[in-house]
C-alpha cells in the first residue's frame, strides 16, 4: 500500500531535461515543486542578487536579470548564501504541502550546483534539515531519481548564450588561465603558429568544458545516492533518453519492479561501423529494435525498464589514417516517445552534426581553409590524442554509473548474452561480476538475475565447446563431485571411466581404462546416457549462466525464447519474485540436445 503522504525527489545536473520531465509530470496531473524556482521567488534573494549583478561585469551573464537564472545565481552569490536560501525555498514548499490532496508529490532540483568564479562544485543541500522536515510534517521520500544525459547533449545546451558554460566565455577563460601559468605565448607568437594555437585554443575548450559536465554528472549521482539512503528511499538513475510512460511509471508506483537490462552493445554497433566508416548506408540489425522494444513490451507486466542505451557515449571512433579527426560513430537509435528533448540550435554558438549523433563532437572548427595541409595534420593528432583522453574518462563513468544501475535494481535482465557470440561480452560479465560482489556482501541488497536467451543463439553452442568444458581440469572437478551426489547408485569408478571417455570426445572408441571390471564396464553402457545427459545440463547451466548459478543457484532464472514466441509469454513479474532457482528450461533443452545426431554419435563413442 503506498504511503498517504509520500514524495518522489527528482535530481538532474544542469542540462539534462529536469524542466521537461517537471513539466510532463504536471500535464499528467502530478503536483510538481521546483526548488530553484522557490528560491528564486525569494524577495530578499532577487535584491540581493540585484546588487551583487550592479558591482560585478565578470562571468557568462552580463545584464542584470529580471527572473534570476541559476547560472547568475552561482556566479554572483557565496556559497553560504545560496545554501542559506536553498533551505528557505524547502520550508517553503513543505509548509505548501500541507494543504495538498494529491500524492505523490515530486520535488525536483539539482543537488549539485557549480560556481564559475570559484571554479567549484558544491551541494546545497541540508540532509539533516531534510530528515527532520520529512519526518514532522508526517512525510516519506519513496524514490528518489536523477535524470542524465548524453554528455554531448549536455554540452550543447550549457555552451549557449548566457548558458553557464558560455562558450565564448569559456574559451577566454581558458586563455587567460593558460596565459597567467606561462603555458602559451602572447601576441608575439609567428602568424601561422597563431592560427595554429587558436584552433587548438578552440579544441582545448570544447573538451575542457566536455570533462566539467562529466565531474558534475558524478557528483550529481554520488550525492543523490546518499540523500537516498539516509532517507531510506529507493535511488534509481533514469536517463531521459528513454520512454515517457516508464518515467510515470516510476514516479507513480512506488511498488512497481526496477529491472536492468544487461545486453550487448558493442558487439550489435560493430555490425554497422564499417559501412558508417566508410560513408555507405548502413541500418541496425532488427535485435537493435528488438532490444528497443522491451520497455514497452515489460510495462505491461508492471515492469520498468532502465535501458542502458539511455546513454550512449562510449562511441569514439579514431580513424589510423593522419589526414582524418577522431568523431563519434551512430548513436544507438531512441525509443519512442521520450522524456528527452534535444538541444536547442543557436546560430552564435558551433553546433557538430545533429542531436543524438553529434558525429563531429568535439572536433576541430570546420573552417580550416587557411591552413597549410600540415597544420591541418597537427590539430588532427592533438585532436585525438585528447579524445584518447576523453575516452578513459568516459570509461571510468561508464562503470560507476552502470554498478549504480545494478546495485539498485530489483532484477538484472540479461538478454541475449549471446548474441553473435558463444560467449558473454565484456560489458555483460562486468556487470554480472559487480552484481556477484554487492549480493554476496552483508549489506547487499538481494536482486534476482533473468538470463533470456534465443534458441538460435543457444543452437551455436556445439559438440566442441562442450568436449571443451569437460576437459578443463577445474570443470572435471565439479562434475565428478555433481555426478557422485546426483547418481548415488553409481560407483565412483564408472565415474571416472565416463569422464575419461568423455574427454575423448569422438576421436576414439577405445576404452581409457586398462583391465576395466566387466561390471564397471556394463554398468557404464547402462548409465552413460544419464551421465551424459547431465553434464549437458550441468554445461549449458555454466554457460549460459556465466557460471554464476554455481555460487547463486536460489537467485537465477534462465530462460529460452522459442520462435514465435514474445517476452511477455515468460511472465518475467513472476520471475522477479520467484524464490529458488527456476533453470526448467534447461532441463528440457538437455533432453533436446540428447536426442540430436551430434551428441548421439558422442554418446556412442562412450
Amino acid at each position: 500500500m503506498l504511503h498517504s503522504r509520500s514524495l518522489v525527489l527528482l535530481f538532474a545536473p544542469s542540462g539534462c531535461c529536469l524542466r521537461d520531465a517537471e513539466n510532463l509530470l504536471r500535464q499528467k496531473g502530478i503536483v510538481v515543486y521546483d526548488i530553484e524556482d522557490e528560491m528564486k521567488s525569494i524577495p530578499e534573494f532577487q535584491e540581493q542578487l540585484r546588487q551583487k549583478q550592479l558591482r560585478s561585469y565578470k562571468g557568462p551573464v552580463k545584464d542584470t536579470q529580471v527572473v534570476p537564472t541559476m547560472t547568475a545565481v552561482c556566479w554572483y552569490l557565496p556559497k553560504e548564501e545560496i545554501k542559506k536560501y536553498w533551505a528557505t525555498a524547502w520550508d517553503r514548499i513543505i509548509k505548501k504541502l500541507s494543504s495538498e490532496k494529491s500524492f505523490p508529490i515530486v520535488i525536483g532540483g539539482h543537488a549539485i550546483y557549480y560556481s564559475g568564479e570559484r571554479e567549484e562544485f558544491f551541494s546545497p543541500v541540508d540532509i539533516g534539515q531534510l530528515k527532520s522536515t520529512i519526518s514532522n510534517n508526517k512525510l516519506r521520500v519513496t524514490r528518489v531519481i536523477v535524470l542524465i544525459d548524453d554528455v554531448y547533449d549536455m554540452y550543447y545546451r550549457l555552451t549557449a548564450k548566457d548558458e553557464i558554460f558560455s562558450f565564448k566565455y569559456m574559451s577566454d577563460r581558458l586563455e587567460e588561465l593558460l596565459r597567467d601559468n606561462l603555458i602559451i605565448e602572447g601576441k608575439s607568437m609567428p602568424q601561422h603558429k597563431r592560427i595554429i594555437k587558436d584552433h587548438y585554443l578552440n579544441l582545448e575548450t570544447k573538451y575542457w568544458i566536455a570533462e566539467k559536465l562529466l565531474k558534475w554528472r558524478a557528483n550529481e549521482l554520488a550525492t543523490a545516492e546518499i540523500i537516498s539512503r539516509e532517507l531510506g528511499a529507493r535511488f534509481t538513475v533514469f536517463a531521459v533518453k528513454q520512454r515517457k510512460d516508464v518515467f510515470l511509471r516510476l514516479v507513480r508506483d512506488e511498488k512497481a519492479p526496477v529491472v536492468y537490462i544487461s545486453h550487448p552493445i558493442t558487439r550489435i554497433r560493430s555490425e554497422i561501423i564499417g559501412k558508417w566508416a566508410a560513408g555507405g548506408s548502413y541500418s541496425w540489425p532488427e535485435v537493435h529494435a528488438e532490444i528497443n522494444r522491451l520497455p514497452s513490451e515489460l510495462l505491461d507486466s508492471g515492469i520498468i525498464c532502465i535501458s542502458p542505451t539511455g546513454i550512449d557515449e562510449l562511441r569514439i571512433y579514431i580513424p589510423e589514417e593522419n589526414d582524418k579527426p577522431g568523431r563519434l560513430s551512430p548513436r544507438w537509435g531512441l525509443q519512442t516517445d521520450l522524456v528527452w528533448k534535444p538541444p536547442p540550435k543557436e546560430n552564435d554558438r558551433p553546433v557538430a552534426g545533429s542531436a543524438p549523433d553529434f558525429f563531429d563532437f568535439p572536433a576541430c572548427d570546420s573552417n580550416l581553409k587557411k591552413l597549410d595541409t600540415n597544420s591541418q595534420l597537427i590539430l588532427f593528432e592533438r585532436q585525438k590524442t585528447l579524445l584518447r583522453h576523453f575516452f578513459t574518462q568516459i570509461v571510468e563513468q561508464l562503470a560507476a554509473r552502470d554498478h549504480l544501475l545494478v546495485e539498485h535494481s530489483d532484477a538484472i535482465l540479461v538478454y541475449r548474452g549471446l548474441y553473435n557470440s558463444t560467449a558473454f561480452s565484456a560489458g555483460v560479465n562486468k556487470e554480472l561480476k559487480y552484481w556477484q560482489k554487492t549480493h554476496t556482501s552483508s549489506s547487499g541488497r538481494k536482486s534476482r538475475v533473468i538470463f533470456v536467451h534465443f534458441l538460435a543463439d543457444i543452437e551455436k553452442l556445439n559438440v566442441n565447446l562442450l568436449l571443451e568444458y569437460v576437459k578443463s581440469k577445474a570443470s572435471r572437478d565439479l562434475l565428478r563431485e555433481h555426478l557422485a551426489r546426483k547418481f548415488y547408485d553409481i560407483e565412483d569408478s564408472v565415474v571416472e571411466e565416463f569422464l575419461a571417455r568423455l574427454s575423448q570426445g569422438r576421436e576414439s572408441g577405445t576404452p581409457v581404462g586398462h583391465d576395466l571390471d566387466p561390471t564397471v564396464l556394463r554398468k557404464l553402457i547402462e548409465r552413460k546416457k544419464d551421465l551424459l545427459r547431465e553434464v549437458i545440463l550441468q554445461w549449458l547451466t555454466d554457460h549460459l549462466t556465466s557460471h554464476m548459478a554455481r555460487h547463486n543457484k536460489d537467485f537465477i532464472s534462465v530462460r529460452v525464447i522459442r520462435p514465435g514466441v514474445s517476452i511477455k509469454a515468460l511472465d518475467l513479474g513472476k520471475e522477479i519474485e520467484r524464490n529458488g532457482p527456476n533453470l526448467d528450461d534447461l532441463e528440457k533443452l538437455a533432453d533436446e540436445l540428447l536426442d540430436k545426431s551430434d551428441y548421439q554419435e558422442l554418446l556412442d563413442a562412450i
